[in-house]
């Protein structure tokens, strides 16, 4: 028996949103926003995957000897794997992403986004976590 999403907590909903958002966040709840979206999403992890494996590895043509530092400039390398990343995967990601903001709308759970969004707010990376005292 699939679970109604209304009684769930909203940092909850917000981890199930954001593993249909993030194919690599791992959701342990077993709940699915919309089952629809699973070949776009098959598509897009196979894609992501491939790109992964290849941001791991220097750029084409770039050599260096063990022990040496890049000559390729990490800002030119960053660019190249951004444009790299949108030709190969770029499409994929976009009709997967609609697909589950459709399921979101459609389940009208944006109030449940928003208000998880208000408790939990995401932190940017310079920030610091704040402790209530």
């Amino acid at each position: 028996m699939e679970r109604a999403l209304w009684g769930l907590r909203p940092l909850k909903a917000l981890l199930i949103i954001y593993s249909f958002l993030f194919p690599n966040f791992l959701l342990p709840f077993g709940i699915k926003v919309n089952p629809a979206c699973n070949p776009y999403k098959h598509t897009y992890d196979a894609c992501f995957i491939k790109w992964v494996e290849g941001y791991l590895e220097p750029l084409t043509g770039e050599t260096t000897l063990p022990g040496t530092k890049s000559t390729v400039d990490p800002a030119v390398r960053a660019k190249a794997k951004a444009e790299e990343y949108e030709k190969l995967c770029g499409e994929s990601w976009r009709v997967y992403k609609d697909c589950v903001w459709k399921a979101v709308k459609d389940k009208d759970l944006m109030p449940l986004l928003t208000q998880a969004r208000e408790e939990n707010p995401l932190l940017s990376p310079n920030s610091e976590p704040t402790s209530s005292k």
